[in-house]
């Protein structure tokens, strides 16, 4: 053990280091910083060249604006799908799969199921809706 103040940085570091690609998706680069429970990550090509460095609070606004942006997809499919029963239906999207809460027909569920889970940036449905006659 270093004596004080003869520390490297090289003992400080995280080892291995925990690093992002450029091309991960802001919800896997977010996820893997959460969970290293760091507050900073470098972006390293795959040749290990260093892109830059990406602060934890960014990687989560960036995540908490896409969500709010796959909402609003998602709730413009429901008004697509529901017209004026639109308001019977409530979508969240967090951290990727959309959540469908609310009240619709068997034909308006399939239906809508079907709408949502056909939008692409949407990682999964958590369909919740309850059927009601008519």
């Amino acid at each position: 053990m270093a004596e004080p103040g003869e520390e490297t940085a090289g003992t400080l570091m995280t080892s291995p280091a925990v690093i992002v690609q450029p091309d991960m998706t802001v919800s896997e680069a977010a996820w893997h910083v959460a969970l290293s429970c760091l507050k900073r990550v470098s972006v390293v090509e795959t040749d290990g060249r260093l892109v830059e460095t990406a602060h934890r609070h960014a990687l989560l606004d960036a995540l908490l604006e896409v969500d709010a942006t796959l909402g609003e997809g998602v709730r413009g499919r429901i008004r697509h799908v529901l017209s004026e029963a639109a308001d019977t239906v409530e979508a969240t999207v967090q951290r990727g799969p959309a959540r469908l809460r609310g009240s619709v027909t068997s034909d308006e569920g399939a239906r809508l199921l079907a709408e949502v889970k056909g939008f692409d940036p949407v990682g999964d449905v958590i369909d919740e809706p309850t059927v009601r006659d008519g």
